[in-house]
This record gives structure tokens, C-alpha cells and sequence, in this order.
């Protein structure tokens, strides 16, 4: 029993407090009772061996000196009724075990058993004073375990208040059957997913190894052996739809998880499953340049070796050498999906992360043509000559002439005065050739040709020939 008290702040460290007991009354003054303890530094106090059943009254009292005048004392009572502590149940041999510590007054405990939280009349098991053995509980599943301890004060019984515990058999025998595992992505770190069904009662652990685990499902294995095969997965579990769940960080690569449920003999083996824990790439861009394309992204940590994947082709690619090159330059003319994995190891053992996408669209096709001036600009008759070459490839291309004034040359068809648009057949055996009067422009002015649909773009010549100074 633990008495405890508040000291006014005028005690100070040379304050002795005395704690006393009675059974009949409240003690009234320092030697009124059975001294439980005496002395300074401290405002609580431990009775060792109170009276059970009846009810005990407590005074403290301070005073500057042993054998000096104490102050009034200040009181309470109780009926002390213990309950069993040490309380320990253990789940073994087809049977539940319960071990406690009573105190020596106690005439009796009562056990009860609960499938679920202690409420109801439950299943009474017998006991002892001193302990109880459940030979009627079933094996994987978890019970409730309430434990209420009687006493006898003169014609009356009481009771404590009741201490619950949790316990069973385990289902020793019971390996894990499903089990699966998966990379979880945070970042630039990769974590592993794992999920399990536990049998009933079963207690299990996850370990993680580089090889695959030992024995088959069912398997009973020493518990060394297990041991040095691979490390337990540490985190707690969650628990969920059915499922347990952890989230772990292992190393980098490919991995193999196994289920174990212990037992008292060693490890029961369960169902495993391998999976490859690689970083992915992020931040992919694909990045036009002229008539190629040029991937970048940022490498992780762990990763040292990449693979992308475009229609038609693909290339292993060494971080140093991503770095040598600026990126990875696709070749001409890759259009859709490209996709880039990390790497870690070779052979049997290489591991690919998830892949990270991007979209290439289709290069423009280049179209070449060529200008002149033809006419007399004093008669009026000056006009511009646009000349398509033959053989560069099929299908058409819509031709837009332009002109402008100044010194600046037209960037696009609506930086100028558009002065004709006419569709050509690329794959016409002849060059396509048609003409466009000029208007008057004052000079220096510019004659540009721009193509009017997308996908297509047209090579111009020389600036000579598009400035008439």
C-alpha cells in the first residue's frame, strides 16, 4: 500500500514526516498508531503488510525533530483488498497455465475464461491460490483470462478487483500460406510492401535473405538455421481486411521473403516469394534536339547502371557514362513510349525497378525549297519563284509564302503579308514549282515560305536568298 501527501511550501528539508496506521480509528497524534515510517526528503511512503479486509486509517504528521511537538494529523481510510500480481499465463503442451502471487490472507481466487473482452458470466476454470491449468482451451484461439481474488473480513467476503490477461495455445503447426511482397516507391527511396494471412493463434516472424529460404512449406526447421539464413524484418505490424501488413527498408536488389511461425521446437517454414527492390528513376524529360530527341533524369542513389526501352530499340547505359554524354540521345526519328528502369546486379541476379515513362512525339519532317525573283520591277511584273524539290518522301505539304518589310525576318506566317499558299505533292516525280506576284515593298524586305500544317518543316536557303536589300 502506497500512502502519499502534498507538504506545504514552508516545510523545508529538515521537515520529518510520520506515517501511522490503526484498525479501529484514525490515530490522533505521533505514537497513536503503528508507525509505517518516519523521516525527510520525501512526501509518500510504502506499508509493507496492511491489514486485508478491514478497513485501515492512515495519519501523517510533520514535526522539525524526532521527539519535538508534531502538527495535527491529517487522515484517511481505506479497506485494503489486493489483488494477485506477478500474474503470467503461458499457452503450452495442450493446455493454458496461470501463475500469480496471492497474499496470505486470501481465502480463494476465481478464474474465468473469455473467448473475447471479459464481459458476461464467461467459463469458469478451477483454480488454486495459487494458480490454475486450462486443459479444456482450444488451440489457436486467444482468450480472455479475468482473475478475482476473495477474502474474509469477520462475516463478510470480498473481493479485488479483477486483473485480465490474455492467453492460448498456439497453433504451432500452422505454416503461412499466403504471402506476397512488392516495392513501394517514396522518393527516391524504395521500400518493401509485405502482406501475410496468420493462421490462428500462430506467431509469426518475416526474414529477408539474398538466396532463396530453406526447406519447403510445412518444413519444421532448427531455429539456427533459420537464423542464418536471413535477418527478421523488424517494424509492427498492421492489420487489416484480414491481412498483416509491414513496411521495411532492406537493401537495394533482389530479394527473397519467407514466413516463419514459431514453434517450441524451431521454425515452422511457410510460403515465400521474391521480390526485385530497385529504385526507379525520376524526373524523366525527353528533350528535342534537332532532328534527335535527348533523355535526362535523375539518377538514385543506389542505382548505377540504367535501361531504357523506346519502339525498335533500346540500350543499357552506365551512370559514368550518362554523365560522359549529357543524357541519352534516342535516334532519329523514335516516336511513343520510351521507358527507363534502374539496374542493380547481372545474370540470374539482375533486378529492373518499375519503369518510368515519357511520350516522344514524332519529328517534324524537313522539307527543303528554294526562292527567286523573277519580272521587271519597273513594268510591274516582278513576282517570286518557289521551287519544291522532287523525292522527299510521300504524301503533301501546304506552302505558305510570306513577305515583310524591315530588317527583321518573319519568324512565323502571321509576321508578314501572306502572298500565296499552295499544296504539294512530295513524291510528284518533278520539282513543284509555282509563282506569286510581288506587291510593292519598300526595301530591305524579306520572302519566307512556312509550312501550313503540323508535322512538317520547311528548310529554308540562304539568307541572301530571303532578304532583297
Amino acid at each position: 500500500m502506497r500512502v502519499s501527501w502534498t507538504a506545504p511550501p514552508s516545510h523545508g528539508a529538515d521537515v520529518v514526516h510520520r506515517v501511522l496506521r490503526r484498525t479501529d480509528r484514525a490515530p490522533g497524534d505521533a505514537e497513536d498508531g503503528t508507525v509505517v515510517a518516519s523521516g525527510s526528503g520525501t512526501h509518500a511512503a510504502a506499508d509493507a503488510s496492511p491489514p486485508v479486509g478491514r478497513t485501515v486509517h492512515y495519519a501523517v504528521l510533520a514535526g522539525r525533530a524526532e521527539g519535538t511537538a508534531w502538527s495535527d494529523a491529517v487522515t484517511t481510510s481505506l479497506t485494503v483488498v489486493p489483488p494477485v500480481t506477478d500474474l503470467e499465463v503461458v499457452g503450452d503442451h495442450g493446455a493454458v497455465v496461470g501463475r500469480w502471487r496471492a497474499h496470505p490472507d486470501v481465502v480463494g481466487v476465481r478464474v474465468r475464461r473469455f473467448e473475447g473482452p471479459a464481459t458476461g458470466s464467461g467459463t469458469e476454470i478451477p483454480a488454486t491460490t495459487r494458480g490454475f491449468t486450462d486443459d479444456t482451451a482450444v488451440e489457436g484461439v486467444e482468450y480472455h483470462y479475468e482473475v478475482v481474488v476473495r477474502y474474509v473480513a469477520g462475516d463478510r467476503e470480498l473481493v479485488s478487483d479483477a486483473v485480465v490477461v490474455r492467453g492460448g495455445i498456439r497453433a504451432d503447426s500452422a505454416p503461412v500460406e499466403a504471402l506476397h511482397a512488392a516495392p513501394e516507391q517514396d522518393g527516391g527511396d524504395v521500400r518493401l510492401r509485405v502482406g501475410w494471412r496468420t493462421p490462428r493463434g500462430a506467431d509469426v516472424e518475416i526474414r529477408v535473405a539474398r538466396t532463396a529460404p530453406p526447406g519447403q512449406v510445412g518444413d519444421l526447421l532448427t531455429a539456427a538455421e533459420v537464423e542464418a539464413w536471413g535477418p527478421v524484418v523488424e517494424g509492427v505490424p498492421r492489420h487489416r481486411d484480414g491481412w498483416d501488413g509491414l513496411l521495411a527498408t532492406v537493401p537495394a536488389g533482389r530479394v527473397h521473403v519467407a514466413a516463419f511461425t514459431r514453434a517450441p521446437a524451431g521454425r515452422v517454414r511457410g510460403a515465400a516469394v521474391v521480390s526485385d527492390l530497385v529504385p526507379a528513376p525520376s524526373q524523366l524529360r525527353a528533350q528535342p534536339g534537332g532532328e534527335s530527341v535527348v533523355l535526362s533524369w535523375v539518377w538514385p542513389a543506389d542505382v548505377a547502371v540504367a535501361e531504357v526501352r523506346w519502339p525498335g530499340g533500346e540500350e543499357r547505359v552506365t551512370r559514368a557514362r550518362y554523365r560522359d554524354r549529357g543524357g541519352v540521345t534516342l535516334p532519329a526519328g523514335v516516336a511513343g513510349t520510351v521507358e527507363v528502369r534502374g539496374v542493380v546486379g547481372s545474370g540470374p541476379d539482375r533486378s529492373l525497378s518499375t519503369p518510368v515513362t515519357t511520350e516522344v512525339a514524332a519529328p517534324a519532317r524537313r522539307v527543303r525549297y528554294t526562292l527567286a525573283l523573277a519580272g521587271s520591277r519597273w513594268r510591274g511584273t516582278r513576282q517570286c519563284v518557289v521551287s519544291v524539290p522532287s523525292a522527299q518522301g510521300s504524301g503533301s505539304v501546304e506552302v505558305v509564302l510570306v513577305a515583310t518589310e524591315g530588317r527583321t525576318m518573319p519568324l512565323s506566317p502571321s509576321a508578314g503579308i501572306e502572298l500565296a499558299r499552295h499544296t504539294v505533292e512530295l513524291s510528284a516525280p518533278e520539282p513543284a514549282v509555282f509563282t506569286a506576284p510581288l506587291p510593292r515593298l519598300r526595301r530591305p524586305f524579306w520572302l519566307r515560305c512556312f509550312s501550313g500544317r503540323d508535322g512538317v518543316v520547311l528548310v529554308d536557303p540562304s539568307v541572301a536568298t530571303l532578304k532583297v536589300p
